[in-house]
């Protein structure tokens, strides 16, 4: 997993490349088109300010297109319960900004979670399981684990144009009814466990047990 350094640099622009092939190709066939206001314009006659010929004109950079198009994926319904196999009755959620596992509420939003994929265009993990991150929707925080074994998973405030490798999560193959293992996508050996019987989630490695088999589960 290159997230790092000039190599991760590269990685990223490589993903870039590919998720923005198709704002590229708008701006390559259409000469008058250009960014205002987080979207493409296509209108010769605008009299925008950013709109070519004018006295300031904004050329959008790679990473212009990289954001735009990260955010195309998180205004789509990407929408989701998490749930552990040890308690299929009870959902991943937020309450008084703590992780808890909550009775399932569909309609609570507290309990809903966007996954944001587009992390996936340019990470993966050891395994080549490509990375995405978990937003709480009713918060708009983040899920973020440590990096030992015994690290509390916890919250923290949802910035898009930053680059966190613990942020990034990738699931294991199919145990069987669709459960799998949230691991680190930088180190696939630490898994989502609950521990102290639901009272707190911590990373763990693998000990084939229930209590470290979750499913996302699109709503």
């Amino acid at each position: 997993m290159r997230l790092s350094g000039q190599e991760g640099e590269e990685n990223c622009a490589m993903g870039a490349g590919s998720a923005g092939s198709s704002v590229r190709a708008v701006l390559a066939s259409n000469p008058d088109a250009h960014f205002h206001a987080e979207s493409i314009c296509l209108d010769p006659d605008c009299l925008h300010p950013d709109h070519p010929g004018s006295a300031s004109v904004y050329y959008p950079t790679w990473v212009d297109i990289w954001q735009q198009e990260r955010k195309g994926f998180l205004l789509r319904d990407h929408v989701f319960r998490v749930f552990c196999k040890t308690h299929p009755g009870l959902n991943l959620a937020v309450h008084n900004d703590k992780l808890v596992l909550m009775p399932a509420n569909t309609q609570d939003e507290s309990q809903q979670w966007v996954k944001d994929e587009s992390y996936g265009l340019r990470a993966k993990d050891c395994y080549g399981h490509p990375a995405f991150s978990l937003i709480n929707k009713k918060t708009g925080k983040i899920l973020k684990h440590g990096k030992h074994k015994g690290h509390q998973v916890h919250l923290m405030d949802y910035e898009a144009n930053v680059r966190d490798d613990d942020i990034m999560w990738t699931e294991s193959q199919d145990f069987g009814e669709g459960f799998k293992t949230l691991r680190c996508a930088s180190n696939t050996l630490l898994n989502l466990t609950v521990s102290g019987q639901g009272k707190s989630l911590e990373l763990d490695t693998w000990h084939k047990t229930d209590h470290q088999l979750w499913k996302v589960f699109p709503l």
